[in-house]
């Protein structure tokens, strides 16, 4: 029954964005599961268990507390409540790939008791994670050896990410006749971008801005600088005035999600602070100071 439990708390984990999966060795005697995000091995007895939850790898985006630190959100926090956690000196593997370890006692959502592991790989380029529970402390020395195996075997991988260059949606439906916002960047190969935004003030007044410039990236940075901004109000039947925009140079910190439900790519766009381009912050609990768009989303414009 435990080992069931906590198959069943683990494969409920909705970890980070990943984009391909470890080069490794299963472990000898696991029952093996995946999904498009990770990979489960499961040993079970009567009276105990191991499991184990390999989770595919990520661009690096952070440093190694960072890195740790939205690991643990995004795989531990998910599905269980975790005690005080402590975290261990950096190792590495076999072939050379720094990690470092979380331990916690962990309560599931059905108040499941268990204990965990997360040993969370840092490569030059990328992230990822190997998950380990058993019912306490004490059986998790069982684990052990598994664990070891999974750790040494593997392979730094090769980070396959979407580009950049597309075009990231928005289209959030305000309550009653305001709220309604829609965005859309275009991010050109040539280094150039396009904006378009939308914004709903009341049942028959908008705000357009059409924007463009230039954009760059370095590792886990996006900055945008504009040189041309065009922002009118209107009403469904005329333009009744124009706004001066400001030429907001901003950089952000961005990440990329994947939602394998949706099959969609979500660019995270977190800057030092809020931006009059993109308007208030994505109500979103995990990402509270963060702009969040998609590559699925093309917004339904208001016929004008």
């Amino acid at each position: 029954m435990l080992a069931r439990l906590a198959l069943l708390a683990l494969i409920a984990v909705t970890g980070p964005a990943h984009a391909k999966g470890w080069r490794h060795a299963a472990p000898e005697g696991y029952a093996a599961t995946s999904s498009a995000t990770f990979v489960q091995y499961l040993k079970a007895t009567d009276s105990q268990y191991c499991l184990l939850g390999l989770y595919n790898p990520r661009p690096r985006t952070g440093d190694d507390a960072a890195e740790l630190a939205e690991e643990w959100r995004t795989i531990v926090q998910k599905t269980f409540t975790p005690g005080e956690g402590r975290t261990l000196p950096a190792r590495t593997t076999r072939n050379q790939l720094r990690y470092v370890t979380r331990t916690a006692d962990l309560v599931d959502g059905k108040g499941g008791r268990s204990y965990g592991e997360l040993y969370v790989v840092t490569t030059r380029a990328a992230v990822g994670s190997l998950l380990a529970v058993a019912g306490t402390p004490e059986t998790f020395e069982a684990c052990r050896a598994a664990i070891a195996s999974v750790l040494d075997s593997l392979v730094e991988p090769e980070i396959n990410q979407p580009s950049l260059t597309r075009s990231w949606g928005l289209d959030a439906r305000g309550s009653g006749e305001a709220g309604t916002v829609r965005i859309l960047y275009t991010l050109d190969p040539d280094g150039r971008y396009r904006l378009r935004s939308e914004r709903r003030f009341a049942a028959d007044r908008w705000l357009l801005v059409d924007e463009i410039g230039a954009w760059s990236i370095e590792p886990g940075r996006l900055t945008l600088r504009p040189t041309a901004s065009a922002a009118v109000e209107r009403t469904r039947k005329a333009v009744t005035a124009t706004r001066k925009q400001p030429l907001e140079q901003v950089t952000y910190a961005y990440a990329l999600s994947y939602l394998e439900r949706t099959d969609e790519w979500q660019l995270i766009l977190t800057p030092p602070r809020a931006t009059v381009r993109d308007g208030a912050f994505a109500a979103d609990p995990s990402h509270p100071r963060s702009y969040l768009y998609s590559d699925r989303i093309k917004p339904a414009w208001q016929p004008f």
